[in-house]
């Protein structure tokens, strides 16, 4: 992890000192970087250094215990968009997703600032395998494998094939 440039650490770390600071129970290693920031930290561990997709957000996934720390960190920080789960918090764009013993049932969470459900599937034993990864001398957080990586995009792709998205990339002249 040692290659992974500070553009794509010192974000991360201004994000988690941040909700750090203003949501009390958690700890860095609460944390869990998923989605395409994590694709990045990775792609640069394997020492690739060629370009991927751009993405402006950050997905943080939460390992929660009780809805209290969510709600904490969500009257924290601006709602931004109509997902209910993305706030800015230190200049980024960040999608908070809570998993762990608030999914009801297994694999599905309701957070209370979306007001409808979202899929959670796997991400307690992604988790479980994920590696702890110290992106400063304070924060440390979790990192998916990449196999758990592979598993939260598979489960994405499913779940927004329900609802008839796609992703897509834009075709070369």
């Amino acid at each position: 992890m040692s290659t992974t440039p500070d553009s794509l650490l010192d974000p991360l770390i201004h994000v988690i000192e941040a909700a750090l600071s203003r949501a009390e129970g958690f700890t860095s290693a609460d944390f869990m970087v998923v989605g395409a920031w994590c694709r990045d930290v990775q792609h640069h561990a394997q020492g690739h250094t060629f370009a991927t997709t751009a993405t402006r957000d950050l997905d943080l996934a939460l390992a929660l215990s009780s809805w209290d720390g969510y709600r904490s960190l969500a009257a924290a920080f601006p709602r931004v968009g109509d997902t209910g789960i993305r706030f800015h918090i230190a200049h980024v764009d960040v999608d908070l997703l809570p998993f762990g013993g608030i999914e009801d049932p297994q694999g599905i969470v309701e957070p209370p600032s979306r007001g409808e459900t979202l899929s959670v599937w796997a991400f307690e034993e992604i988790f479980a395998a994920s590696l702890a990864f110290r992106v400063s001398s304070a924060v440390t957080v979790r990192l998916p494998t990449v196999a758990g990586f592979a598993a939260t995009k598979l489960a994405a792709w499913l779940d927004r094939s329900n609802w008839l998205e796609t992703r897509t990339r834009p075709t070369s002249p």
